[in-house]
């Protein structure tokens, strides 16, 4: 019994693990290709013309906006990656 309720815990351990990364590959991509990110959270938002922060679960997005509400660059990393208008 034991056993196999360990290898239960494992496998569900295994597939959070497995949706966490396909979570943050969606937004490596999709901030590859200067789209908006979809699973993380604004956290802050600038008056420059739409630039903002927002945090995913163990990355951070930073989006650069021209003053045109046009992206001209984005970058994802960690946490501690500063915010360089």
């Amino acid at each position: 019994m034991k056993k196999s309720y360990l290898k239960y815990v494992f496998i569900g351990a295994l597939i959070a693990v497995l949706i966490l990364v396909l979570c943050f590959l969606i937004d490596f991509v999709r901030v590859s290709n200067l789209d908006h990110p979809i699973f993380c959270k604004r956290v802050r938002e600038y008056w420059d013309g739409g630039s903002y922060e927002c945090y995913g679960l163990f990355y951070k997005v930073n989006a650069y906006a021209d003053g045109f509400n046009h992206y001209g660059r984005m970058e994802i990393g960690p946490y501690w990656m500063e915010f360089q208008p």
